[in-house]
């Protein structure tokens, strides 16, 4: 058997499980890195998946658009306007047809894959993406039982592993993920672009799992000299 994780990232209009959708990215990434290094963790074999939404079919297909959310917008970057809206564009049914297709594809040289979707948060990314799959009445071929919360995953376990005083990292996130060595090219894209959210979550996840690998070889090493 093997473990695919995957971490998908959307942008939205609206903050509901039925929120109207401008962009979807994921990411394939390994846990447990030998040596924590960026080729270690993507390997550069495995593509990525990127697609902006016409933001027509979400109109038409009854998804929620909120006017914070889009003032919100309104007040961001021009380029981040145009990385995430910018572009070739497709139907919404379009866009997860694609994606579905594309996490067969990508597990299809794997022995008895099972893939693990992550998504920063309990309630966002995964609520949208199994909502969106009912209603277009599309098969996500993702066991329920193997939606993960990167976030709490990260916060909880980071706090636990990384910090001196563990109960900080949970009342402040931010000391958990200064403790996470910077990914390299951080600087080459910008938060709230979906496939740059989507490639930072997977290094953060992908850092703790490396530090829960290097305790469980210094317990077996401990346990082999008894």
């Amino acid at each position: 058997m093997t473990i695919l994780d995957v971490t998908i990232d959307f942008e939205t209009c609206a903050l509901s499980a039925n929120a109207a959708v401008m962009q979807l990215a994921a990411v394939p990434f390994q846990r447990n890195p030998e040596a924590f290094i960026y080729q270690n963790v993507f390997d550069r074999d495995m593509p990525t998946f990127n697609a902006r939404v016409d933001l027509r079919s979400c109109v038409m297909d009854g998804f929620d658009f909120d006017k914070n959310t889009l003032k919100w917008w309104a007040e961001k970057p021009q380029v981040l306007k145009d990385e995430v809206m910018g572009g070739d564009c497709y139907p919404l049914k379009e866009v997860m047809e694609q994606f579905a297709e594309w996490l067969v594809d990508i597990s299809s040289d794997k022995e008895n894959p099972v893939i693990v979707l992550w998504a920063q948060g309990a309630d966002f990314d995964i609520a949208i993406l199994r909502n969106v799959f009912r209603k277009y009445q599309l098969t996500l071929p993702v066991s329920f039982h193997n939606f993960r919360d990167a976030r709490t995953f990260i916060i909880e376990n980071g706090a636990a592993l990384l910090l001196d005083h563990p109960e900080k990292g949970i009342a402040d996130n931010s000391k958990v993920y200064e403790k996470i060595p910077a990914m390299p090219g951080t600087n080459e894209g910008m938060p709230h672009n979906a496939l740059f959210d989507a490639v930072r979550t997977s290094w953060n996840v992908a850092y703790i799992f490396s530090q829960i690998g290097s305790i469980r070889s210094s317990i077996d090493d401990l346990r082999s000299k008894q």
